[in-house]
């Protein structure tokens, strides 16, 4: 695990309260589960980043326009998460929408 995924994943298992669906989350290789979560209505702000910053970093653009939302959030270390996976991400997109 990089750096950069076991920071945030301190950060949100925290924030979740370590709750069964954090540790579903976290744990998934399933891109469609996590994909699931950034469209589906009444998700906790934890899931939608963990489940776009695990895709973006995992290429899945479906995570793109999550992530930007996530860059342009007021919390520093959301906004760092997203930069990160946006960069590992690398759709063309991005320059454009940061």
């Amino acid at each position: 695990m990089d750096e950069e995924l076991r920071t945030l994943t301190e950060r949100l298992r925290a924030e979740s309260g370590g709750t069964a669906a954090f540790e579903r989350l976290a744990a998934t290789d399933d891109h469609d589960l996590l994909a699931g979560v950034l469209t589906a209505p009444g998700q906790p702000l934890w899931a939608r980043e963990l489940a776009a910053y695990r895709l973006g970093t995992a290429g899945d653009r479906r995570a793109f326009e999550a992530l930007v939302l996530l860059l342009n959030h007021r919390d520093p270390p959301r906004c760092a998460a997203a930069a990160h996976a946006l960069a590992r991400l690398g759709d063309p997109r991005t320059a454009r929408a940061a």
